[in-house]
């Protein structure tokens, strides 16, 4: 991709994320670049994010939002400079191994490797990003160095009980749902779900969770339980990492739903200060590992 095409498409991309509703926030620290995860823009038809790791270890993200027929796909990834003659190559890949080149990653003003592209086509199903180093300019992938998949959604559906609900909060997502601020989720099972936690709030709201992470940073891997409350369960999952529960409201109606909850367990990959969020009266240092003093209400009683 031409630098030219490169900015035109990442002109584009900006243009709907910045035209619309930010619930978890692309927005530049220095104005310059994206450098931080873009979820839930209104009037989309999905939008989708990627971590990309390697060896467990997570270095970059991505987003493939899909809107009007067309596909709109953003990398942002921490890599060291190749050697001569090399670069490195970005890719989205369907179920059957199919692959799309999305062009070569450029330097932004922080060091950081970044791709913009833009498709005509929706590319339904290339939902896997993969991130090469290449020593040739051809449609060949060479060396794998970071991969993800396009999974985790802001303001997702659940269903419960026969009846549909949402994770209470600001308003997210592509269908009209609410969730916590920065959050994005994948469904595991009937009752579990895995999210992402960023450093961003309502309406993109800058560095909302914490004042020393860097804004959009992600902050906490979370997974979710979706049951009841009571003092005993309380108890147990607390014993098992779970010291926040979460409220569910009604698709139709708002609300809340009559005894189940999701009780939620944050696992932080950084260190930094929460001294913001909605509660910043449990403020404390982080380091990364599990959580145990995210906002550590799961004792007090659910009242709906």
């Amino acid at each position: 991709m031409s630098k030219i095409k490169m900015i035109l498409t990442l002109t584009v991309i900006l243009a709907f994320l910045t035209s619309f509703m930010f619930i978890v926030g692309f927005v530049p620290s220095d104005g310059s670049s994206y450098t931080t995860m873009s979820m839930a823009v209104n009037n989309v038809d999905s939008i989708k994010t990627a971590l990309l790791n390697s060896e467990d270890k997570d270095s970059g993200k991505a987003f493939v939002l899909r809107k009007g027929g067309k596909l709109y796909h953003y990398v942002s990834a921490a890599l060291p400079a190749p050697e001569a003659g090399k670069f490195y190559e970005g890719w989205l890949i369907n179920a059957a191994g199919e692959k799309m080149s999305t062009g070569e990653l450029t330097t932004d003003a922080a060091g950081n490797y970044e791709l913009s592209y833009m498709s005509d086509t929706v590319l339904d199903g290339y939902d896997k990003v993969v991130i090469t180093l290449e020593a040739t300019k051809d449609d060949t992938a060479e060396v794998p160095v970071l991969s993800g998949v396009a999974q985790y959604t802001p303001g997702i559906k659940i269903a419960i009980d026969g009846k549909y609900y949402f994770l209470a909060g600001a308003p997210a997502g592509t269908i009209g749902g609410t969730d916590i601020p920065g959050h994005a989720w994948v469904i595991t099972g009937d009752t579990e779900l895995k999210g992402v936690h960023f450093n961003t709030g309502p309406k993109g709201m800058a560095s909302w969770w914490s004042s020393d992470a860097a804004d959009g940073a992600l902050l906490y891997i979370v997974n979710a339980k979706i049951d009841t409350w009571s003092a005993e369960k309380a108890q147990m999952y607390k014993e098992m990492g779970y010291v926040h529960y979460h409220e569910l409201v009604s698709v139709t109606d708002g609300s809340q739903h009559p005894d189940k909850v999701v009780w939620l367990k944050h696992i932080a990959v950084t260190s930094f200060t929460l001294d913001g969020g909605p509660a910043p009266m449990f403020a404390h240092s982080v380091v990364p590992g599990l959580d145990l003093s995210f906002v550590p209400i799961g004792e007090m009683p659910y009242m709906p």
